[in-house]
């Protein structure tokens, strides 16, 4: 099965690739920034920050992977239609 997954990136457009890698990027930034949230909440101690460096971290990560189940499901749509 994970053959078949790195097969199945490796087979994909350059311009779909292009676009997972860049957003992921942009998601391991969001995360980046949500961790930097959450180590403020380590020396404030409140809880606001708390939920919201959580919340933003947990976006990040939603949005990563629909950025790569989506971009795999328009490769597998671009090479059914063509």
């Amino acid at each position: 099965m994970l053959k078949k997954l790195i097969q199945t990136f490796q087979s994909m457009d350059l311009l779909v690739k292009k676009i997972i890698q860049k957003g992921v990027h942009f998601c391991l930034g969001i995360a980046i920034i949500a961790t930097v949230i959450l180590l403020t909440y380590a020396f404030f101690k409140s809880p606001q920050l708390y939920y919201i460096g959580l919340g933003i971290f947990q976006v990040s990560l939603f949005w990563a992977v629909e950025f790569v189940i989506c971009g795999m499901a328009i490769d597998t749509i671009k090479k059914g239609i063509a």
